[in-house]
Order: C-alpha cells, then sequence, then structure tokens
C-alpha cells in the first residue's frame, strides 16, 4: 500500500502516527537513560547533542530518500488516480458539465446525457451567459443493421436486457436528437450544437470537456476513468473524438420548426408518425442506471 493510500484512512492515519510517535518517545527515552547511567560528566548534553545530530541526519536521508523516490512511477497509484468507481460517475460527469465551456460526446444513444447532462450544460450556459458549444456524436438510427447489432448486444451484456431491440435503438437515438434540436432551438444566442450520425459501434463512451475526458462503458457496475488536460490520454481521446466525428454525417438543425414537426423535418421520410411518438415517449422516461 502506498503512504497516499494510507493517510486517507482517518483510523489507519491515527494509528500510524501514534506508533511512530511512541515508538520514538520510548527510543529518547531509553538513550538518555543509558547515559545517565554511563555517569559521563556532562552526559546530558552530550546525549543531547548526539540526539539531534542523528536527527538531522534522519531528516536529510529522510528528504533525499523523498526525492529520489519521486523519480520512479507507481503503477498501481498511478492507476488509482484516473480509475472513478461506478458510484461516483454521475458526480464526476455533472461536475465536469459544470464547470465546462464546451463539450464532446460519442455515444450509442445518449439515454443519460440528455436526461442528466445535457440540462447541466444548459444552466451552466445560462448562469455565466456564455456561448457554450456542444459536439455530440450518435449512433445512425437509419443503418437497420447496426441498430439490430447494438439491441443485440445489450440483450446479451447489458443489466437492462429486456428493454432493448431495433426500434427502441431507435427512438432513443431520436429522442436525444429532439431533446437537442429543442435546446438549440431554445437557446439560440447559448447554445452551439453540432450532431452527428455515426455508423461506428463501441462499448465506450468518450465525452467531457477540454479540461477533462471521462470514458465510461455501457454496465454501471463497470468503472470509467478520468483524464485531465495534463495527461497524455486526454489529448489521445480527443484525437479518437475528432476522427469519429469527421467520419460521421452532419446534421443541418431545421429553422423554424414546432416541437412536434422537429424529427420530420430534419430527417423527412427517414422518420415516420410511429417513430416520433416512440421518441417523445423516450424522453418522457426515467434516467437510466440510478447512479
Amino acid at each position: 500500500m502506498s503512504i497516499p493510500a494510507l493517510f486517507k484512512s482517518r483510523s489507519q492515519r491515527r494509528l500510524f502516527l501514534g506508533f511512530s510517535i511512541s515508538l520514538t518517545a520510548v527510543c529518547s527515552a531509553g538513550t538518555f537513560l543509558i547515559a545517565a547511567q554511563a555517569g559521563e560528566p556532562k552526559w546530558f548534553w552530550s546525549t543531547f547533542n548526539d540526539f539531534l545530530g542523528a536527527m538531522v541526519a534522519s531528516g536529510a536521508f529522510a528528504i533525499f530518500s523523498m526525492l529520489f523516490i519521486e523519480f520512479f512511477l507507481d503503477p498501481d497509484t498511478a492507476h488509482e488516480l484516473i480509475v472513478v468507481p461506478p458510484k461516483d460517475i454521475e458526480h464526476q460527469l455533472l461536475r465536469i458539465a459544470r464547470a465546462a465551456s464546451s463539450y464532446k460526446i460519442y455515444v450509442r444513444t445518449g439515454r443519460y446525457f440528455r436526461s442528466k447532462v445535457l440540462p447541466e450544460l444548459v444552466a451552466k450556459a445560462r448562469a455565466s451567459r456564455r456561448p457554450m458549444t456542444l459536439e455530440i456524436v450518435l449512433l445512425d438510427f437509419r443503418d437497420e443493421h447496426l441498430c439490430e447489432r447494438y439491441a443485440q448486444f445489450r440483450k446479451e451484456c447489458s443489466f437492462d436486457s429486456k428493454l432493448w431491440s431495433p426500434a427502441s435503438v431507435r427512438a432513443e437515438i431520436l429522442a436525444t436528437v429532439h431533446a437537442a434540436l429543442q435546446v438549440a432551438r431554445d437557446n439560440p444566442t447559448l447554445m452551439n450544437v453540432a450532431l452527428y450520425l455515426s455508423d461506428r459501434l463501441s462499448t465506450f463512451r468518450i465525452e467531457g470537456s477540454p479540461e477533462e475526458i471521462l470514458v465510461t462503458r455501457e454496465d454501471p457496475k463497470d468503472s470509467a476513468y478520468r483524464y485531465d488536460s495534463g495527461q497524455p490520454e486526454h489529448a489521445a481521446y480527443l484525437t479518437e473524438f475528432q476522427w469519429i466525428r469527421d467520419t460521421a454525417i452532419p446534421l443541418s438543425l431545421p429553422s423554424g420548426a414546432t416541437d412536434d414537426s422537429l424529427l420530420r423535418t430534419l430527417f423527412c421520410s427517414s422518420v415516420t408518425p410511429q417513430d416520433v411518438e416512440s421518441a417523445e415517449m423516450a424522453l418522457k422516461g426515467k434516467a437510466p442506471y440510478g447512479r
């Protein structure tokens, strides 16, 4: 166990410090007692001088050792710094959203994003009165094979397997598109929304800001990975996002459309009235995962 990990626990910290202070006191008392038994002249000051000299030497060695150890990387400690436990993922996502100047997300359907993160981004833009750019890459719902493949994956591997079908994948994607369009329409001077549809499947989500990136997975029991702008992985995931975005199909946001016609105006014959109804039902659903 590393020293930082040891001192994170209050009980372990008290035990460690208490034992160290007690041992130092016992050794100091023993040193003075042995010197007193020797009966040499000025034994106290001589012993006290030797004691201080030993403390200086020990302190210098400790400082040198710590400086030397800093040159080495503890793989376990480095791993602990980037891993986000499942129960902390919601806190990290919302914290990043509340501090973001812009936001990027590559995801399949965007259920959690539209339910929890998107409202925080809108609130942040309104509170700061500064424009915010959102780049949202979703699965291309028009590709039936793609939707079927993703639905099959969720059926076999997901905690909510009973909810998934090609139709539900399609509805969830359209619901997220509708939510993003609504945000752009209701906040035209604050929210600059760019939507893309991708034919690339992945089990990972990439989302975050220029300051921090969070990489999550489908299951709420999976840990996430957080990278800030000072880490090389942050730049790597931003590049990955840009490559995905650049190969995706950009959507031209409709102007002057009402809530009922947003999706039909954008996708024309690719969206049926039944698709619109399913998307509206999905919008009314609760946020997934219950994190």
